[in-house]
């Protein structure tokens, strides 16, 4: 348990120092439209990345293949949940500057939903960070009704969050965004949409399998 706090601690505090390094140099060169993009660019990636671990890990218990890689997640999911945090507490500051700059207006509908994955996010990091019990409970299906629907409400909330800022940047609608940014956003939304189809593919057989084992 100890070398899993440790393990757990040091990729926190080096992914940390890796996204303020980036970006650091990233601002180096000036802050300005192209540079506050490619931040945006940037931490948008390193966000999704612990996102999409811990958003697969459950269906991946179900295969056996993939329970050993499931079980290293739920040991260090607490750590994601809090890289998560920081890196998009990072990408906020980028869309702060965006915004000083006046390179384009940001919709209120963008501070409302991007809002409200940003209070899960936290709340999840923070929850993970005091009691991580709760939702190791829930990911074992051990917990109470409540606490598996504020958990999948909130996992799947941030899930369409991020598929939308994908699709946006991909269509040229995002006013984050300038033009079709279709070299990675295109390969981002088909793996969102491949976690979300595991998901439903592994519920569905697993609830046929529990119904045949009763009959």
């Amino acid at each position: 348990m100890k070398n899993s706090s440790l393990v757990g601690w040091s990729l926190v505090i080096a992914s940390s120092l890796f996204i303020l390094l980036i970006t650091g140099l990233i601002f180096y060169v000036g802050v300005n439209e192209q540079t506050i993009r490619t931040v945006l660019r940037f931490t948008s990636v390193t966000s999704v990345v612990p996102f999409l671990l811990v958003f697969v890990s459950k269906p991946c218990s179900y295969i056996q293949r993939l329970q050993e890689y499931s079980l290293w997640i739920e040991n260090y999911r607490r750590y994601l949940w809090l890289i998560l945090s920081i890196s998009h507490l990072v990408h906020l500051f980028g869309i702060f500057v965006f915004v000083q700059l006046r390179v384009k207006q940001v919709p209120g509908y963008i501070w409302f939903t991007g809002g409200i994955a940003y209070l899960i996010i936290m709340i999840f990091a923070v929850m993970e960070l005091v009691n991580s019990s709760i939702f190791d409970e829930v990911s074992k299906g051990v917990s109470d009704s409540f606490s598996k629907l504020i958990y999948v409400s909130g996992i799947w909330y941030i899930w369409l969050y991020f598929l939308f800022a994908y699709v946006g940047a991909a269509s040229g609608y995002s006013p984050l965004t300038k033009g079709r940014q279709l070299f990675y956003t295109i390969p981002a939304a088909i793996i969102f949409i491949a976690t979300a189809l595991l998901h439903v593919l592994v519920r569905i057989r697993y609830k046929k399998l529990d119904s045949l084992s009763s009959e």
